[in-house]
């Protein structure tokens, strides 16, 4: 058994592939948030601090957006758009 470190920071985004009516993470560009984000935190140097984290269904699906939580702070927004994930992102690393 190997025991390993574990980032401070992670931000967990949903991209569930769930049937219609209930895809709505996974069209509601939760992997574009992904991509941008893990490249951001790759630019910034953050990359031992922060992991950006693929999951499934984080419980709280509206077909306006994705689903996103932020540890270890415990805030999970839904209905996000790939247009609120810059605005997000920087509150949420401005704080580390």
């Amino acid at each position: 058994m190997i025991k390993e470190s574990s980032p401070q920071y992670r931000i967990f985004v949903c991209i569930n592939e769930k049937p219609s009516p209930k895809a709505y993470c996974l069209t509601g560009e939760g992997e574009k948030a992904v991509l941008w984000m893990k490249d951001e935190v790759k630019k910034r140097g953050l990359d031992k601090k922060l992991w950006i984290t693929r999951t499934k269904c984080l419980g709280y699906c509206k077909p306006e957006g994705t689903v996103i939580l932020f540890e270890p702070s415990h805030e999970q927004y839904s209905a996000v758009k790939f247009a609120d994930i810059q605005k997000l992102f920087e509150d949420f690393v401005s704080k580390i």
